[in-house]
């Protein structure tokens, strides 16, 4: 936990004299007269670093103060205040370099990245952020070693640009890498003998820590990531890290193998630590992967392949499982980071490609036609999250149970000969898709959405979030809601809700049994209350509570007022009219029911009194609602 939760806090405790100082000498120099201990209650509002070099940090402060004047009051005035201090002395030397009142409305700005001097980027497109910075940083002032490919991260130039080192050490448990911004010691590791004894030894600062145990990963392309992640905190984050040593006393950033929870609780210190996080996360892999390269490689590739891809004989997939690797191959990364790299670009076709749930389904690849996917939608859903599904979604458990999907370990599809057939490999599924499916995933598959599991402020366009080397993939992910294929023959999800609807509150009405306990229920329902109703239907609310507590039965034609007013469907209708203790058959041949039943049945209920009353004039019957004339004494 920070000592101080931001610079606001650190200043008020540790420099109000400064400003309390600086105000008084700009009172002296405005209004030519000495001052002395008239200011008081000085109260920092706002705070803004504008400026943060490797020698200086310069911040705006927006206070209010409370002035004794000539008159011996007490008046508030208001003051945007410029200070400055070699950072490098953790702000011993802090002096105001200008002062300036103003009203209260003009008082500095302040966001959680101003108040530690991070980059605000949040609002931009971050495909554009990423070039600029790759353009900046690297393809602009690193020289590319010859061996090296156009497409690969030139690591070893970047390294020796920025003066960074690399090291294995011992790491927490769940922590990928740290990046030192200054001299510091570590658990240092032979990367040749993962397995040998660590020591503790001194590193120099601008050197990166790669936790062993991620280390020979059988995919060490992964590590790239995670030193990605680093590099961005190098390029970026140096002014927010020197802040973050005042108010810490820390001397690196760490990053984790999972992701952090964002709450608007948070104190400002723990906000700023999670944006600088998801700048690092998101920015990681498109540095590696720049979305210029990966069009470039795109196009070679769609130049290269040979016409027999395109025959009837070898199916479509295969084209992009061979560009997946291709891509993989330049790149230098796994084909798992390549195909997240592709989803993240909007190739939607990618998500039936090199599928891995890390379990032994045979997970066939899929196509499907192109755009068929938002960002935050996948056909994929693993165990865990179809599990979930069906315990916290009883719409997706009752089209389960009528077997007419059926799951095949990492997709829902249409339990019907022409999409499933027994598997051919008995240590597989039982099941999988046949040839047809495969080519027209679009046609047969449950669409799932998707939402982070974890509180995360700042999302990516992928799966929610992505974070360091190990970017989730339904398994911090949560499915929100399905959708069913375009050949599902039996009812939508929308059309099964509205069933699931009906049938809850049939099953509640069936348990009221008097006429006003069905009237109050159908008005909680829908939220309408008795004033409410009594001015939609022209009835007084005396007697609409009288009729909810039993008081009073209505007369049948406004047991038809109520349910015009109520916008009830046909069925709670029929079932209002039962509820009458004075049974009355609304199914008897009266010009009267006949005129209930032809708006009943035509649904004009939903269009209101006054178009239902212009009904029963046809019919010739009288307006409603019915008022009973008093009898004369």
């Amino acid at each position: 936990m920070a000592h101080y939760d931001n610079l606001k806090d650190y200043i008020a405790a540790n420099k109000i004299d400064v400003i309390e100082h600086g105000i008084e000498k700009h009172i002296k120099s405005r209004y030519s007269i000495e001052v002395s201990n008239i200011v008081k209650d000085i109260i920092i509002h706002t705070l803004s670093c504008t400026n943060i070099t490797h020698e200086s940090l310069t911040v705006r402060i927006g206070v209010s103060v409370n002035i004794n004047n000539c008159n011996n009051e007490d008046i508030t005035q208001y003051y945007n205040i410029s200070l400055q201090s070699n950072i490098e002395k953790k702000l011993s030397d802090l002096h105001v370099i200008d002062i300036k009142e103003v009203p209260y409305s003009e008082l500095q700005t302040e966001t959680i990245q101003s108040l530690f001097g991070l980059i605000d980027f949040e609002d931009l497109d971050l495909e554009t952020v990423a070039e600029t910075i790759y353009t900046s940083y690297i393809s602009d002032r690193i020289t590319r070693n010859d061996n090296n490919s156009l497409y690969q991260f030139p690591l070893k130039e970047v390294l020796s640009k920025y003066h960074l080192l690399i090291n294995v050490a011992d790491l927490p448990v769940g922590c990928l890498g740290r990046f030192f911004f200054t001299n510091s010691t570590a658990c240092i590791s032979d990367p040749k003998a993962p397995y040998s004894h660590s020591k503790n030894s001194d590193i120099t600062g601008r050197t990166i820590l790669i936790s062993r145990n991620y280390y020979n990963e059988k995919e060490g392309c992964l590590d790239l990531v995670t030193i990605s992640h680093e590099i961005v905190h190098c390029f970026l984050h140096w002014p927010y890290f020197q802040i973050y040593m005042i108010l810490d006393e820390s001397d690196h950033l760490e990053c984790s193998s999972v992701s952090i929870n964002y709450d608007d609780k948070n104190a400002s210190f723990d906000k700023a630590y999670h944006y600088a996080e998801w700048q690092a996360n998101e920015l990681s892999i498109r540095l590696i992967m720049p979305k210029h390269l990966v069009e470039k490689a795109i196009y070679e590739f769609s130049k290269s392949v040979p016409d027999t891809f395109f025959s009837d004989n070898v199916p479509r997939d295969q084209y992009y499982h061979s560009l997946l690797f291709d891509l993989s191959e330049k790149f230098k990364v796994s084909p798992s980071i390549c195909r997240k790299r592709m989803r993240q670009l909007g190739y939607d076709i990618f998500d039936g490609i090199y599928i891995d749930l890390g379990n032994k389904i045979n997970k066939q690849p899929f196509i499907f036609t192109p755009g068929t996917l938002k960002d935050d939608e996948s056909f994929i859903i693993n165990q865990i999250n179809y599990e979930r599904l069906i315990d916290t979604n009883k719409t997706f458990a009752e089209l389960i149970a009528t077997d007419r999907y059926i799951y095949l370990g990492y997709v829902v599809c249409l339990n019907d000969s022409k999409y499933v057939e027994k598997s051919k490999n008995p240590y597989y599924h039982d099941f999988e898709l046949t040839e047809y499916a495969r080519e027209h995933a679009d046609e047969c598959l449950i669409k799932f959405s998707y939402k982070s599991s974890k509180n995360t402020k700042y999302n990516s366009k992928i799966y929610g979030e992505t974070f360091l080397n190990n970017i989730p993939e339904f398994f911090e992910e949560e499915p929100e809601s399905f959708e069913l294929c375009k050949a599902n023959n039996g009812p939508d999800e929308e059309s099964m809700k509205k069933i699931e609807e009906y049938n809850n509150i049939m099953n509640e009405l069936a348990k009221y049994k008097t006429f006003g306990n069905t009237l109050v229920y159908h008005m909680r329902r829908i939220s309408i209350t008795k004033p409410d109703l009594a001015s939609e239907i022209k009835l007084s609310t005396t007697i609409i509570d009288d009729y909810c507590r039993g008081e009073k039965e209505p007369d049948p034609r406004n047991v038809m007022t109520l349910c015009i007013g109520l916008n009830l469907e046909k069925d709670y209708i029929y079932d209002m009219f039962a509820k009458l203790k004075n049974k009355y058959d609304i199914n008897a041949d009266t010009m009267q029911n006949r005129a209930y039943k032809f708006i009943i049945n035509n649904g004009y209920v939903e269009h209101g009194l006054t178009e239902c009353n212009k009904i029963l004039r046809v019919f010739g019957q009288k307006p409603l609602p019915y008022h009973s004339k008093k009898k004369s004494k």
